[in-house]
């Protein structure tokens, strides 16, 4: 028999109300997973636009070279060779017409080469021409370019292999433990022309092995922790444990120990001092003294005392000799 239309409605609409309820969770479920995926998306898309955008900025800022740049590179004339202008867009980097601008300010127009253009200049364009403005114009040397380790960047100040340089220009792409030729005036970095292919010496730095491929050294009073590729090198210092040596570094690395010398330890340093400080002071055998009488060297009468054996002698000859007694001698 047939069910009639009321329980039909009853039957299956019942299943269909849970059904419905059914569905209506597993959408929430999916709604939510979705929501989350979407958003794990979004953190990892912006993470590595930030990532990109970083590694980019850092690449263009070694890449090309600033109007700031170029305009401390140009410090070393007494006039302004650049436009007011570029003050307000100084982080901007040059390009060919700038440049050409800049050489014909100068009165190096036809001399120097330069197209005009609003393409930016890569930094090996632009520290060429600056290399030949400096054979023209800078005749008294006052810019010199120079290989230099960096150790250390902190805000203006650049740690070398000769001490401290005060960085005028910008410093960004600079890497610790890479040369760079670089422009100095006055203690200054004043521009920087590219990383270097060459090798810097640091001479007479006390090392020792660190944990992997790393070692520790000890530069200009100041501590560093630098990779070694020099493997040989390396493992006579883990035998020596410490060592006063030469390490030659390039591209961020050592690439060769040279000069090692087992360094004294500081337990035999500091008895050595002392041993040294010990035989300074040890008393001599022999003591002059002398008395003096409100400023005066001469007296009436003069009284000696001691608690042993003792002799005085006057003119190399024995006088007295007593044990805890006091006496009087006439001058």
């Amino acid at each position: 028999m047939d069910m009639d239309r009321a329980e039909k409605l009853k039957k299956y609409g019942t299943r269909y109300s849970h059904s419905v309820k059914v569905g209506t969770g597993r959408r929430s479920a999916n709604v939510g997973m979705f929501a989350a995926f979407a958003a794990a998306v979004i953190v990892c898309a912006a993470g590595l636009l930030f990532f990109v955008f970083r590694y980019h900025k850092e690449e263009s800022a070694f890449v090309f070279v600033t109007k700031a740049e170029l305009a401390s590179c140009m410090s070393f004339l007494s006039e302004d060779a650049l436009p007011k202008e570029w003050e307000e867009d100084a982080q901007s980097y040059v390009t060919q017409s700038q440049i050409k601008d800049l050489i014909q300010n100068i009165g190096l127009a036809g001399i120097v080469s330069a197209a005009g253009g609003n393409d930016r200049l890569k930094r090996e364009e632009v520290m060429d021409r600056y290399e030949q403005i400096l054979d023209y114009l800078d005749l008294e040397g006052a810019v010199s370019k120079k290989t230099v380790l960096v150790l250390s960047v902190d805000g203006k100040s650049c740690r070398t292999q000769d001490g401290m340089l005060e960085l005028v220009c910008p410093s960004q792409g600079l890497t610790n433990f890479h040369t760079y030729g670089m422009y100095i005036m006055d203690d200054k970095i004043v521009g920087i022309k590219a990383e270097s292919e060459k090798t810097v010496a640091l001479r007479e730095v006390q090392v020792r092995a660190a944990s992997g491929n790393k070692v520790q050294a000890v530069y200009d009073r100041q501590q560093y922790e630098i990779t070694c590729k020099d493997k040989e090198g390396f493992g006579k210092l883990q035998e020596a444990q410490e060592a006063s040596c030469t390490l030659c570094i390039k591209g961020g690395a050592v690439t060769k120990i040279k000069q090692m010398e087992k360094a004294v330890s500081d337990q035999k340093e500091e008895n050595a001092a002392e041993k040294v400080t010990a035989e300074k002071e040890k008393p001599s055998d022999t003591v002059k003294v002398l008395l003096l009488n409100q400023g005066a060297i001469h007296y009436d009468r003069i009284y000696l005392s001691g608690d042993g054996k003792w002799t005085v002698k006057k003119n190399g000859k024995k006088q007295r000799k007593k044990s805890r007694m006091s006496f009087r001698l006439k001058s």
